[in-house]
């Protein structure tokens, strides 16, 4: 008879019939998560791929992994978990559903990556479940700060910029917090409260094309094979292959008369800031600006051993997030986006052992995701400066500056965009979404011979 003793994990889980993986606290710590985004940690479970198969081009943020694909599942039905309750919320757009809030690194006692066949208490298809657990504190008191600091000096300009004699604007990242937790009673009452702040500044580029002073007037005299048609004067002088009658072209290129309206919205294109490529211009105006970004998180957890088999405990979680995106005409005819998200996550659970193979545990938790996104300075505009009828200005439901679109053959916003920005209250671009979740779970755990877990109620 032969007796093999080993101090390692049983590689066949007779407890469970969900796969997966766990990533303890010791491991978080040790790997280089660059923008320390606990999520990404899924990535290290197998089956585990991202929208497009490139890991490397995976961005931080809960949007993110979401459209991580499990094992060939659909995309965005990944389950969240925080303590063992719901942190998931729906997604206002897609279909999906998305993290309410990032929980801070530091903050997390255990990673675990639910692969399939997820546990009856999560009641859900989804193809996979991120759990989360948070850390609390213990008879020792403990801690550790952390900063990281990416300043403007240590970035070099880009391509583009030197090509159009502009210095590289605000490029910087300083990302810092910190945790702190121990006893308040000795043996029986607990502390710990983390935080993690962001502040970031991203630069970003606007190739777009613009019209020259002479054009703005309605000269296009200057514009060497162009020709400009008036809509409103039809005759039979025709192109080749054109219908008849047609548009007559504008004597000596030149519009003798604008629309007051139209004329009042000229004047917010900037200038070109080179000659452009072609007949008509192109790309004619470059511009660069920063996107400045700022971003905290903190949790506050409070743990009471109310006896040798009962557990209390509660926990509340924030996150506040806020960016603004660059002005690149500086004005409010451009209409920069702000936008904020304000999550919260409130929680308060009990375990009590019964035995030794029954344990029962209780969730009641709150979450809160708001978000608000608009263009700068436009909300509350007063139309009827522009010429537009009061009737109109009455009717707004929400005032902003009625949208020009220009736009033909290109994007306003990239790099190569080639279009024509339009001016004005771009639609959508005012949003505002709000949900508020409510979970309360009771489950009782009872491990023999079978393996049994029983969930007694489940109310969302």
């Amino acid at each position: 008879e032969t007796v093999t003793v080993s101090a390692a994990d049983d590689i066949t889980a007779t407890t469970s019939s969900t796969t997966g993986q766990l990533i303890s606290k010791d491991v978080i710590e040790r790997i280089p998560l660059v923008q320390r985004d606990v999520f990404q940690l899924a990535l290290l479970s197998p089956g585990v791929i991202p929208q497009d198969g490139n890991i490397n081009s995976i961005d931080s943020g809960r949007d993110q992994v979401s459209i991580f694909s499990i094992n060939g599942a659909q995309q965005g039905t990944i389950y969240y978990l925080l303590d063992g309750s719901p942190l998931t919320i729906g997604e206002n757009n897609q279909g999906v559903v998305i993290p309410a809030l990032e929980p801070p690194m530091d903050s997390i006692e255990e990673f675990r990556m639910e692969l399939n066949t997820t546990p009856a208490s999560v009641q859900t298809g989804a193809a996979g479940v991120i759990s989360l657990v948070s850390k609390s504190g213990t008879d020792t008191f403990h801690g550790d700060g952390f900063v990281w600091i990416r300043p403007d000096g240590l970035a070099a300009n880009n391509y583009f910029n030197k090509l159009n004699g502009v210095p590289l604007p605000d490029f910087h990242r300083y990302q810092f917090g910190g945790s702190v937790g121990g006893p308040i009673k000795k043996d029986k009452f607990f502390f710990f409260a983390d935080y993690e702040g962001t502040k970031q500044a991203s630069a970003s580029q606007l190739t777009t094309t613009v019209p020259t002073a002479a054009e703005k007037t309605g000269d296009f005299s200057g514009d060497s094979g162009v020709t400009i048609y008036d809509p409103n004067n039809f005759g039979t002088d025709c192109p080749d292959g054109a219908p008849s009658p047609c548009p007559q072209p504008v004597p000596n290129n030149t519009v003798a008369s604008i629309n007051p309206v139209a004329q009042k919205y000229l004047q917010y294109w900037p200038a070109p800031t080179s000659a452009g490529v072609g007949k008509y211009h192109t790309n004619n105006f470059f511009a660069a600006g920063s996107h400045p970004e700022t971003d905290n998180r903190f949790d506050i957890r409070l743990d009471d051993n109310i006896s040798d088999a009962q557990h209390l405990f509660g926990r509340v979680s924030i996150h506040r997030e806020s960016d603004n995106s660059p002005n690149f005409f500086h004005n409010d005819f451009y209409g920069p986006g702000t936008a904020f998200d304000h999550d919260a996550n409130v929680l308060i659970g009990y375990d009590w052992t019964m035995s030794s193979n029954t344990v029962l545990q209780l969730r009641a938790s709150a979450t809160r995701h708001y978000e608000d996104s608009e263009p700068q300075g436009q909300l509350g505009f007063d139309m009827t400066t522009l010429g537009f009828s009061s009737s109109l200005a009455s009717s707004s439901v929400l005032p902003g500056i009625p949208y020009m679109s220009f736009n033909s053959g290109g994007g306003c916003g990239g790099l190569y965009a080639g279009g024509v920005c339009g001016l004005g209250t771009a639609p959508y671009a005012v949003f505002k979404f709000a949900v508020t979740n409510y979970d309360f779970s009771a489950t009782l755990n009872k491990v023999d011979r079978k393996s049994t877990r029983l969930n007694s109620s489940h109310i969302t």
